[in-house]
């Protein structure tokens, strides 16, 4: 792996878009699950793992499930009193 840039990541599902790394000339090796971005077959893997990951995450919407974190519930008019009080 020599005279290669390598970056870490935990797992796969850690791993920034394919088109981001190549754009970066950046590959990823994966341990956990032996994926080396470096490699067609790597890339390949990782493409596929993003396209499944995609596809769940339309179906829970379609199915009316939330995606991602929910957002706050903030009182607006009393965090601006907040902050005009100082």
């Amino acid at each position: 792996m020599e005279g290669r840039k390598l970056g870490w990541i935990p797992t796969a599902g850690h791993a920034p878009e394919s088109g981001q790394q190549s754009r970066l000339n950046i590959e990823y090796a994966s341990f956990r699950e032996i994926i080396d971005t470096g490699a067609p077959l790597g890339r390949a893997v990782v493409t596929i793992i993003g396209v499944v990951a995609e596809l769940g995450m339309r179906r829970a919407r379609l199915e009316g499930r939330h995606i991602g974190c929910r957002p706050l519930d903030l009182d607006r008019a009393a965090i601006l009193g907040d902050r005009r009080r100082g």
